[in-house]
C-alpha cells in the first residue's frame, strides 16, 4: 500500500468468531491477516487509481469489532462485509462468496462498482492524492453527512 496507515486497532479471536458466527462462514486467510495488519487503521489523504466514475477517497478501514454494528445500520446486499468508509458516507465491502471488492455508493439503489478483484489489488490501488484546496467553479456544497464514530475518532484527536 502506498498510502500512510495512522493508529491501529487491537484485535481479538472473540471479535473474529463474531463477525464469522453472523456471517456463517469462515472469514478467510487474507481477512484476517488483513484485520491484523489494519484493523480500524485511518489513512492518509488517498484515492482508488483505475477506471472509476471519479476520485473515491478511502478515509478508514472498518474495525473488525464495528463491522456487525454497521451492517446493521446499512443494508448491504447478502455476504457483502463493510472494510472501509469511503468519502461521502459511502463503503467499500468484500464479496465473501468470491473475495471482490466494491464501492457501494450509499445513495444508489443498485450502488455495486467492482473496485479489485481481492484485497492486495484494493490495497495496490490505493494512491496518495492531494487535499483539495477549494471547489470547482459552480459547486457548492449543502449538506453533509459524517460517521458518529468516524466523528468521535477525529474529535479525540486519534488523527493528530
Amino acid at each position: 500500500m502506498k498510502v500512510s496507515v495512522g493508529k491501529i486497532s487491537p484485535v481479538s479471536a472473540l471479535d473474529f468468531e463474531r463477525v464469522e458466527h453472523f456471517f456463517g462462514c469462515a472469514l478467510g486467510e487474507e481477512l484476517l491477516l488483513f484485520y491484523g495488519q489494519y484493523n480500524g487503521a485511518i489513512l492518509s489523504l488517498n484515492e482508488l487509481s483505475g477506471k472509476l466514475r471519479g476520485a473515491i477517497g478511502i478515509n478508514a478501514f472498518v474495525p473488525i469489532d464495528k463491522v456487525i454494528g454497521v451492517i446493521e445500520r446499512f443494508p448491504f446486499a447478502k455476504n457483502f462485509l463493510p472494510i472501509a468508509w469511503a468519502e461521502g458516507g459511502n463503503y467499500i465491502v468484500i464479496n465473501l462468496s468470491d473475495g471482490q471488492i466494491y464501492f457501494v455508493d450509499h445513495e444508489l439503489d443498485e450502488g455495486y462498482i467492482k473496485v479489485a478483484s481481492n484485497l492486495g489489488d484494493f490495497l495496490d490501488k490505493l494512491v496518495p492524492s492531494e487535499p483539495l484546496t477549494s471547489l470547482p467553479e459552480g459547486v457548492t456544497v449543502g449538506n453533509v453527512w459524517v460517521d458518529p464514530d468516524f466523528l468521535k475518532r477525529v474529535q479525540s484527536g486519534e488523527f493528530d
